[in-house]
């Protein structure tokens, strides 16, 4: 379950099928599992927030026809709880309304989904998706994105020196796109989800997706599909 659009492009095209997810440790592929975005994957009415606070009730109708659920959903919604604070939050909304543990996960996107699209390294593919060819000139001095970011503004850089990530990834993507003239939409979420998993992300929230993927379906996790 997702909150918006632009998630559910993303998180869609990354488990279309079971096969596009392949987790960046070619060792721990996934068994095959049954996913279909239009019948599994729901995006709720609202926003992040009413996803926290409704997550129980929006789930409960799937509780005895899906075997597993996974909730998405962004850090900074309103209220600007921890993102370990909301997740421990859902994890005590859903066992009260009788899911087991096991069955379910949280992944908090810290601070918004846009953390996953940033990787702490070059890369030409997701430059070129965002526009980075068609940088402006003033930019052509650059060889990549992160570098570019890295410079501007001159007094407060989108992607200060030393950090794997933007600290605000929102705030980069939008103004990368808008520089370059290149429209944002929710199939840039989707083309990206492409990449990513191709190439992985370090990301802490990311980490815990992959890590509850391989419990659920790795190769020790004893998953026979349905």
């Amino acid at each position: 379950m997702v909150a918006d659009k632009d998630a559910r492009m993303g998180i869609g095209a990354l488990l279309t099928n079971g096969s596009r997810y392949r987790h960046p440790r070619p060792s721990r592929h996934l068994a095959a599992f049954d996913f279909q975005v239009e019948s599994d994957l729901r995006s709720v009415s609202g926003h992040d927030g009413h996803l926290h606070v409704h997550v129980a009730d929006l789930l409960a109708q799937y509780r005895s026809t899906h075997q597993r659920v996974l909730v998405f959903l962004d850090q900074q919604f309103g209220g600007e709880l921890p993102a370990a604070e909301i997740h421990a939050d859902i994890c005590k909304r859903l066992t009260a309304d009788g899911w087991s543990r096991d069955r379910f996960e949280a992944i908090v996107f810290d601070p918004e989904i846009e953390i996953w699209m940033w990787q702490d390294r070059d890369n030409a593919t997701f430059d070129s998706l965002i526009g980075f060819g068609q940088r402006p000139t003033d930019a052509l001095r650059y060889h990549s994105v992160r570098d570019w970011l890295r410079h501007q503004p001159a007094a407060s850089p989108l992607w200060p020196d030393g950090q794997p990530k933007p600290p605000d990834p929102k705030q980069a993507l939008e103004w990368t796109m808008r520089r370059c003239q290149t429209p944002l939409s929710s199939t840039t979420f989707a083309n990206a989800a492409e990449i990513l998993g191709d190439k992985g992300c370090t990301d802490a929230s990311y980490q815990s997706f992959n890590a509850t993927m391989v419990r659920w379906f790795g190769p020790s996790s004893g998953w026979v599909a349905p």
